[in-house]
């Protein structure tokens, strides 16, 4: 029986270890199923999504340069490999003797032989498969390189055309990096061989390597030379983007001494790699290996130490004098590459005394001053018209502008967009999730410079469904499945199950999608592609899907964009507008290279939170993209067609660019100049509005954006600087409205005001760049001056006091500056988070002028103040007492006066009853002037 039970037991471990052994092929191959057919449902569902967009072009484009790529980099590698080790076993002599150090290894050899074919094989696949997935991510470099612009300048050194640098130089130094580490590792590979078959012996007396080994790898060598010459050449060209000099581009010291090193190091590698190849058939390594030794030296004396001595000896003690040739070519270069060039510099005076009639004469500017800040007023939007918790406002509110009766008016605008998490637990099912609150429904909108009596926005379109009043744009397709931030991965609409269209009292509106957006699931092979890619069953199970449902999925804005347009860099604050009824968002785009000779580099999201990372030398807005709200269509305009590298891109991809003349009339009035672009440029600006050399190189004139007086300090104690706004004004070059952005600046370590920018947003002059000089006078107080003014006026701070006192939150407005008639006018609105508020409230006003500093309720109560009478057009009204205007303001005058006597006094009581007696006056005067409308009261 025991060796019965012996004889079973040696059965039963063979077929466990047959077992074990399917077990794990059957477990490979499915792992290698799942994967396959991840990829494969990527891939098509991929093909759809980009068929829906209509952006098949770009898919199909990008994936054939792709594999070619790949294909050709990787076949290259895989095919040298090989070649080289049966190279190695070709030369190789069995006949050889050998040492015992040589018999051991012939043990290994012996013992590895019979792998040998397979095992090069499938070494010569993986690396090859290194190889080629290196060179897939430079498709958008490769295609450049085979679709060159040109720039129509070149550059001072080696006299080629701007477009060699953008389009050719990136991939060239590509294939460089890739070709010589790849001849590199074979040449290691190639030595590692002859090694192990016993042609090269370091242990053996008299000769080491084989004279056919040395052959061999003479001519590699040769190879890894002759491409360091290359390389030699390549790095002439980037020494216009040195940073040995004051600035970037070739400095005095890389023109004089490091190129005519680079020069003769390429003229010694190219002779050493012909000693190389002259040495596979002499096989001697002297001369060779003597030439190495050459170049190094060279490299070491010529390419380090010369150049070193030159710039310490002498370019340091005359720096100014030998680096001004080449800091003028930065500041034509740096200007020309972020669009400075063309900068109109205008002089303002800034000091003159602003009367009454020149506010008068600049109503239209007074009635779009903005008296709401974006992040202040989003609070409001969330608080009063969310209306429903599966609602939200994402971001901060939006700057456009409209067509009224009474002319264009600067609006805030954002949209109501979904918000599933904001649902119950128990309601976030997959059927909600997924097919009930599929949309966000309408956008809310208000003017900039009016308020209620409440302090609250005035609305011009508000509630659900959208209603527009006082002349708001009227929307006749609110419905949003495309928005800034969608929580949900995807949605599918058109099924048998309504999706909620907005709430209607205790219950809901119901909606069948009608649109043409998202993906049809039509047959059950698209049910299954995309539930595998979603990995969710549902999409393949549930009922309530039918063949003419619609699966939608990246529906945010900015990845919906980036996904069409992958070469193209976008700003990460999209906007929507009501065009024709219809809701639209409108992204900017940008075409960027780091390549642009004697560009001053920058990190783009160093200047702005909403310029996408990275860092460049040339910025272009170059493109406009809408997406509508409703079927997700993307559309792109070439915006700025004269761009080199967006035309470089229309010929990759002829018809994915609509002409701007295709731009609709109603869409071209919602497109303004990027807030991202112009915190870039007026960064740059900042510096390279100098452009004598000289004065450059001494920073005596260098300015700084203004500090922001009403933000936090950062964490190392300094306050950021003042973000772009958009203004609607009359400007004083200008004989009506202009919609701009602006910003101010300031001298260097200084808070007086030097400057004022200006970027025109209207179609007419649109890109156009202003700079309003003003005169070196520290008189022209700057944005922190004036601050300072403000909060030690008596009556703000007295104000500020009291609200703290009764634990209100006061919010700062920004202090926005507004040129006109020769003066600087500087308005600043304050907000008040009452205590158990949930949003702040406008509630005074700050006007500054020359140096008075006055608060109201509303702007015309301050600017009354200023000027110790109203506007001429309203000096002719009276009051329900009888009172004129003119009265009532002088009487206004008169309590602030006795009110600044009592606070100096310490009579807080007097204080009270005189404030509240100016105020009263006030009042009078704008209900008598007709200047605060019933019942909502305008600051303006």
């Amino acid at each position: 029986m025991v060796g019965f039970a012996a004889v079973i037991r040696i059965p039963r471990n063979r077929l466990s270890r047959a077992r074990r052994r399917v077990i794990i092929i059957t477990a490979a191959i499915v792992v290698a199923i799942i994967v396959v057919l991840g990829l494969l449902s990527t891939f098509y569902t991929e093909v759809l999504w980009f068929d829906e967009t209509g952006y098949q072009m770009v898919f199909w484009r990008s994936v054939a340069t792709r594999v070619e790529l790949g294909f050709a980099f990787g076949v290259l590698f895989a095919a040298l490999m090989p070649l080289n080790l049966w190279i190695v076993r070709k030369i190789t002599n069995p006949a050889r003797m050998f040492s015992v150090p040589d018999q051991i290894l012939e043990r290994y050899r012996a013992t590895l032989q019979p792998f040998m074919k397979w095992g090069v094989i499938i070494a010569a696949i993986v690396f090859g498969l290194f190889a080629g997935s290196g060179a897939t991510v430079k498709w958008q470099q490769y295609l450049l390189f085979r679709h060159p612009s040109k720039f129509g300048s070149v550059d001072p050194i080696f006299h080629k055309d701007l477009g060699f640098y953008v389009f050719k130089l990136p991939f060239e130094r590509f294939v460089f990096t890739w070709a010589f580490s790849s001849l590199v590792i074979i040449t290691l590979i190639a030595a590692a061989g002859h090694y192990f078959m016993g042609g090269i012996r370091p242990q053996q007396r008299g000769e080491r390597v084989a004279p056919e080994v040395r052959a061999h790898l003479s001519v590699l060598l040769g190879l890894i030379v002759l491409l360091k010459a290359w390389g030699y050449r390549l790095d002439q060209f980037n020494l216009l983007y040195s940073q040995r000099g004051v600035v970037t581009g070739a400095s005095y010291t890389d023109v004089h001494a490091q190129l005519p090193a680079l020069k003769l190091l390429m003229i010694i590698a190219i002779v050493i790699s012909v000693l190389f190849f002259v040495n596979a058939r002499f096989k001697n390594w002297l001369l060779p290996i003597g030439g190495i030794g050459l170049l190094i030296l060279t490299s070491i004396v010529a390419g380090g130490i010369w150049p070193a001595a030159v710039q310490r000896l002498s370019v340091t003690p005359n720096e100014r004098i030998k680096e001004s040739p080449y800091i003028k070519r930065n500041i034509d270069a740096t200007r020309t590459a972020f669009d400075l060039q063309d900068t109109r510099v205008i002089p303002y005076s800034g000091l003159a005394d602003l009367k009454a009639s020149d506010v008068q004469a600049n109503q239209a500017t007074i009635q779009n001053v903005r008296l709401w800040d974006p992040a202040v007023l989003i609070n409001q939007y969330v608080s009063l018209q969310r209306i429903k918790q599966y609602y939200e406002f994402f971001g901060t509110a939006d700057v456009d502008r409209y067509h009224f009766a009474s002319g264009e008016r600067q609006v805030m605008i954002a949209a109501r967009e979904i918000y599933p998490a904001g649902l119950s637990q128990g309601a976030q099912t997959w059927l909600n999730t997924h097919l009930v609150y599929t949309h966000g429904y309408g956008v809310v909108a208000s003017r900039v410079d009016r308020v209620t009596g409440e302090g609250q926005a005035d609305f011009i379109i508000q509630n659900i469904p959208p209603k527009s009043t006082d002349g708001g744009p009227a929307i006749t397709e609110p419905r949003i499945y495309y928005g800034e931030q969608q929580q949900t991965n995807f949605v599918v609409v058109d099924t048998k199950q309504q999706e909620l269209d907005y709430p209607s009292g205790t219950s809901y509106t119901a909606y069948t999608y009608d649109g043409t957006g998202g993906i049809k699931l039509s047959n059950f092979f698209k049910r299954l592609a995309f539930a595998w890619r979603f990995k969710d069953v549902n999409l393949l199970i549930s009922s309530a899907i039918t063949p003419d449902s619609r699966i939608m999925f990246r529906r945010t804005i900015t990845d919906r964009v980036q996904r069409v347009l992958p070469f193209i860099s976008l700003d990460g604050d999209p906007y929507i507008a009501v065009v024709d009824g219809r809701l639209q968002w409108i992204v900017d785009g940008y075409t960027t290279t780091s390549m642009y000779p004697y560009s001053q580099r920058i990190n783009f999201n160093s200047t702005s939170n909403t310029l996408v990372g990275g860092s460049g030398n040339y910025i272009r807005n170059s493109v406009k993209v809408t997406v509508d709200a409703k079927n997700g269509t993307v559309t792109a305009y070439a915006w700025d067609p004269t761009d080199p590298i967006l035309q470089s891109w229309m010929k990759v991809f002829p018809d994915i660019f609509k002409p701007k003349s295709a731009m609709s009339p109603a869409l071209l009035q919602h497109v303004r100049y990027p807030e991202g672009l112009f915190s870039l440029q007026t960064d740059r600006y900042s510096t390279y509005h100098i452009t004598d050399p000289g004065d450059f190189y001494a920073k005596e004139d260098a300015w700084s954006v203004a500090n922001d007086p009403t933000a936090s300090a950062n964490n190392l104690g300094s306050q950021p600087p003042v973000p772009p706004y958009y203004v609607l004004m009359k400007l004083p070059d200008s004989s009506g409205l202009d919609f701009a952005l602006v910003r101010p600046f300031t001298p260097n370590n200084r808070q007086n005001m030097t400057a004022y920018m200006v970027a025109h947003s209207d179609p007419a002059d649109y890109g156009q760049l202003v700079t309003y000089r003003f005169p070196n006078s520290d008189a022209l107080f700057g944005p922190q001056q004036i601050q300072g003014r403000i909060n030690q006026d008596p009556l703000v701070s007295q104000q500020i006091s009291l609200w703290n006192q009764q634990n209100s939150k006061v919010t700062y407005g920004n202090l926005l500056v507004i040129p006109m008639a020769g003066s600087l006018l500087y308005v600043q609105p304050l907000y008040l988070t009452g205590q158990g508020a949930t949003f702040p409230e406008l509630k005074r006003v700050v006007a500054v002028s020359g140096g008075d500093v006055k608060m109201g309720d509303t702007l015309t109560q301050a600017l009354g103040a200023i000027f110790g009478t109203a506007p001429p057009s309203a000096i002719e009204g009276t009051a329900p007492n009888g009172k004129s205007v003119k009265d009532l303001i002088a009487d206004a005058v008169a309590a602030d006066q006795r009110a600044q006597d009592d606070l100096r006094n310490g009579d807080f009581a007097a204080y009270g009853r005189d404030i509240a007696a100016m105020r009263k006056a006030l009042d009078d005067a704008a209900k008598a002037a007709g200047a605060t409308p019933s019942p909502s009261p305008s600051p303006s």
